[in-house]
């Protein structure tokens, strides 16, 4: 997933330049998996910390508490800043630059390019957006976990829009990824709130119910948050075939692609934070989409030292991120990334039990229960089915001359991909 998430980027229509001086592929697959899963939890410690701000939070008739830095559109506005980054940093120490014999044309983007890219941008901080919300109500494997159903969405649009033809092994992939989606789902309703035993007395959101009505408002947010992750998902598939289609038409390396989406994202949050601002609020929880006020965020961010150093981790986690994302892809390939992406689920999964049974961050983690068998056997099937559907794996159903057929078909569109490697620039 990438994100997620193997979208167009991950086939590197544009070559990144020859093999430069720079650390080992090792070094940069251990960057990748370390700040991915550090992203999914700072993200999710960033929305259960408390701080001073603008208004207060009541807490059934236990009186008035700071409120919780539950910011899902600041969280996407980190982002996007730190997105942004990605492009100059590559192209400033020459990085993503390609190598002049090999390639006459230059490496600078066509001004059509840049301008091209406000539809995928757009399209990434609106399921950036979602999945943030849904965060807010989810824990984090389960979150990490059901961003795999991407595959399910981008493998349907792929063929309506793009005309791609899927194999059998590609319909028993989805079905597995389904089945997965599902189980991890129940897991995630059913599990125990790890924080009810807790004695936070601070507000867990915008809505705080009693102690009779909890169980129910626990579940039902969980519920809203799974499908606020599974729209993030078919919205990053839309973005997907967006990308490929547009990118097959513009070329730019892919570096650049995430800096110019990350700039494009803080140029709509300009009118985005205003309108979220003025926009009335509410005591329900679901407020979150409709309302946010920035001016709060930077007064609880001004409050508060523990809170700005773990915004800044965030930012920090999501440039290395994406800078080891790109060397990945290049150095070694994006079925490693698939691999890796994998792997980072399990370490955030990993990540959140460490934190509630060693750092005794209830709020924050995730305690083993009979369910998170459940949820582990959803991991397992998720697993098979990304990598069954990308290949890694041969279904001993299928037949080996579905694979060739494949193979034959992805070396042909690789063919017909390289004729774009780049755009000819005048400039």
């Amino acid at each position: 997933m990438i994100t997620e998430d193997e979208i167009v980027r991950d086939k590197a229509i544009n070559s990144d330049g020859p093999e430069k001086k720079a650390a080992s592929p090792v070094f940069w697959a251990a960057i990748m998996l370390l700040s991915g899963t550090c992203t999914t939890l700072f993200a999710k410690v960033q929305f259960d910390i408390s701080a001073k701000g603008l208004d207060t939070c009541n807490v059934g008739d236990d009186g008035e508490y700071n409120c919780k830095f539950q910011k899902p559109w600041f969280s996407v506005l980190e982002m996007k800043c730190a997105m942004a980054l990605c492009a100059p940093i590559f192209y400033g120490l020459g990085w993503g630059r390609p190598d002049p014999q090999s390639d006459p044309r230059g490496h600078s983007p066509s001004a059509e390019a840049l301008k091209a890219v406000w539809l995928p941008a757009l399209l990434d901080l609106l399921n950036t957006v979602l999945g943030n919300i849904g965060l807010v109500w989810v824990s984090s494997s389960i979150y990490q976990m059901t961003r795999g159903s991407v595959v399910i969405f981008s493998a349907i649009l792929s063929v309506q829009w793009l005309g791609k033809t899927l194999r059998s092994f590609h319909y028993w992939s989805i079905s597995f990824v389904v089945i997965a989606v599902i189980l991890v789902g129940v897991a995630g309703i059913k599990q125990p709130d790890p924080a009810s035993d807790d004695g936070d007395d601070n507000c867990t959101g915008n809505d705080c119910a009693d102690d009779d009505g909890d169980s129910d408002a626990s579940a039902t947010e969980i519920i809203i948050g799974l499908l606020f992750i599974l729209a993030a998902q078919l919205v990053t598939a839309v973005q997907i075939i967006t990308e490929e289609k547009l990118m097959t038409r513009v070329g730019m390396a892919p570096v650049c692609l995430v800096g110019m989406e990350g700039l494009w994202g803080m140029l709509y949050f300009i009118p985005i934070s205003i309108i979220l601002t003025l926009t009335p609020a509410s005591d329900e929880a679901i407020s979150t989409v409709w309302h946010e006020d920035f001016i709060d965020s930077f007064v609880q961010l001004s409050n508060s030292t523990e809170l700005c150093g773990i915004a800044f981790g965030y930012f920090i986690t999501i440039l290395a991120y994406n800078i080891s994302c790109n060397f990945v892809t290049q150095t070694l390939s994006a079925v490693v990334r698939s691999i890796l992406e994998a792997c980072r689920t399990l370490g955030v999964w990993a990540a959140s039990l460490c934190l509630y049974y060693v750092f005794n961050s209830k709020s924050v983690g995730e305690a083993w229960s009979a369910w998170s068998w459940l949820e582990l056997g959803g991991f397992a099937i998720l697993l098979l089915g990304t990598v069954s559907y990308k290949g890694l794996v041969k279904l001993p159903c299928v037949g080996e001359d579905v694979y060739e057929a494949q193979k034959e078909a992805e070396e042909a569109e690789a063919d017909d991909l390289a004729q774009y490697n780049l755009l000819e620039s005048e400039a």
